[in-house]
Formats: C-alpha cells, sequence, structure tokens
C-alpha cells in the first residue's frame, strides 16, 4: 500500500469513528433528556403527596381552608 492509500484509509476510520461518537452522543443526550423528565415527575409527586398527608392533620386542613376562604373573598 501506498502512503497515499494508508492517508485515505485513515482519513475514512477515523471519519466512522466520528460518526460513531456523534450517534452514541446523540443516544446520551435522549437519555439525558428521559431522565430528567422522570425526576421532575417524581419530584412533582413527592410533594402532591406531602401536601395531602399533610392536609390529612385536623389543624393544618383547618388553616389551608380558613386561608384559601380569605384568598377568595
Amino acid at each position: 500500500m501506498s502512503l497515499s492509500a494508508l492517508a485515505s484509509l485513515g482519513s475514512f476510520v477515523s471519519g466512522i469513528a466520528v460518526l460513531i461518537s456523534l450517534i452514541y452522543l446523540a443516544l446520551q443526550v435522549r437519555q439525558t433528556e428521559r431522565n430528567q423528565q422522570i425526576s421532575i415527575r417524581h419530584s412533582r409527586v413527592s410533594r402532591t403527596v406531602e401536601l395531602h398527608l399533610a392536609l390529612s392533620d385536623p389543624a393544618v386542613a383547618d388553616a389551608w381552608l380558613h386561608i384559601n376562604v380569605k384568598k377568595a373573598c
């Protein structure tokens, strides 16, 4: 093989490596986005559950209703 042919082969291999790297990066970004969305949903559900648990206490529920009735008027 001549030096020119080896250079062409090296260029081809490096192009394939870059393509594989870009595909891998795209998959990682996609997975990270999904994980962030799941984390956001989990946090939202946790806050809702904590609020409902707090409102199960009669004193807290009464205070909550008292504040919301004042805001409505």
